[in-house]
């Protein structure tokens, strides 16, 4: 499974990086981006904890940083209040349609708000079929391999 970490240059160089909060951080990015270059890292499966839902991002750092209420951004995106406050309450999953309405809004595109509710389903899923998965065999490993009620272990082949 992978993941995108972004890095980020902005528009006014700096004589050394100064340590902000993640909230002024994604301000400065939301305010200052002229080029992102996407870097892929390997995460280890199955996460420990539960990934941050997007809704979550949206409505703690997001929208205060662009001062934007949720119902004005709600207008903007197209959509309903109600729409918009199931996705920030974190109740119901991000669609590919409110992505894009996002990644249009906010200027970064649909796949990373994509990306992190597809974290958050995978998660969840990998919790519900836990006892399931461990019964199947990976194709590498020969039925007669395995010893009576032994399972195997997630992510080894």
């Amino acid at each position: 499974f992978r993941v995108t970490m972004t890095e980020y240059l902005v528009k006014r160089p700096l004589a050394r990086m100064p340590s902000f909060s993640p909230k002024t951080f994604l301000g400065l990015i939301l305010n200052n981006i002229i080029e992102v270059t996407m870097t892929e890292y390997l995460v280890k499966r199955p996460l420990a904890r539960v990934p941050i839902h997007p809704g979550e991002i949206l409505r703690e750092e997001v929208l205060p940083s662009l001062a934007l209420s949720v119902a004005e951004a709600a207008q903007r995106l197209g959509v309903s209040r109600r729409a918009l406050h199931r996705v920030l309450a974190c109740t119901h999953p991000l669609t590919p349609e409110m992505a894009l309405r996002i990644g249009k809004l906010v200027g970064n595109g649909p796949e990373l708000w994509l990306r992190m509710q597809q974290a958050c389903d995978l998660w969840h899923a990998e919790q519900r079929l836990q006892g399931e998965l461990a019964e199947i065999l990976p194709v590498g490993e020969r039925i007669d391999q395995r010893q009576p009620g032994e399972e195997i272990a997630l992510g080894k082949a």
